[in-house]
This record gives C-alpha cells, structure tokens and sequence, in this order.
C-alpha cells in the first residue's frame, strides 16, 4: 500500500481466527494498517479477531456512524423518565431480541 491509501476488508466471518478472536490473526490484520475505525455499531458487542482484538494491536476510534449510535443512546438514557424499557434486535427477531428495563 502507499501512502495515503485505504484498505478497507470484506466479511471476514469465514476465517478460522475470526469469531475465535485469535490473537495472531488480530495481529495479522492489524500489519495492514495504522489505525483502526469501528463504524460497525450493530457488530461492536462481538469479540471477535476483526473488531475487539485488533483494537489490542493499533489506536482505535469509534467512526461516525457509530458515534452517532452511542450520542442518541446516550441522551436517551440520560433524559428518560424512569423506569425505561428497552428493545433490541435485528432482522432475525425474535430469536435474538433483548429488552430489559433500567
């Protein structure tokens, strides 16, 4: 890569050393590059190799999209009227849904 350069890495879900977060697979990944941005804040509660272990190996910031998440759960949280429940799930939902009530 040259300088200036971005590389950007496609579904890493099928490596071996992805979802078991190896550490030298993290190492790997992190040899590419200087810094690392997790937009990803649907993928954020996953330790995976790609997402909490390369953060083990480089400087790492959340992106825009994913501080934008954090700031609207944030002001949510912080200007509700208790007691606040919560629902959480994707396209799979039920089966992986959550709620709890804080």
């Amino acid at each position: 890569m040259a300088p200036g350069d971005v590389l950007l890495l496609q579904n890493l879900r099928f490596h071996r050393g992805e979802e078991t977060n190896d550490p030298e697979f993290a190492k790997a990944l992190a040899a590419n590059g200087d810094m690392f941005v997790n937009d990803a804040f649907s993928a954020a509660h996953r330790a995976h190799a790609s997402t909490e272990g390369l953060a083990h190996f480089l400087p790492s910031y959340a992106g825009v999209a994913m501080a934008g998440e954090l700031a609207a759960l944030e002001a949510a949280l912080e200007h509700a009227r208790r007691p606040v429940s919560a629902s959480s799930g994707d396209r799979r939902s039920p089966p992986s849904s959550t709620s709890c009530t804080i």
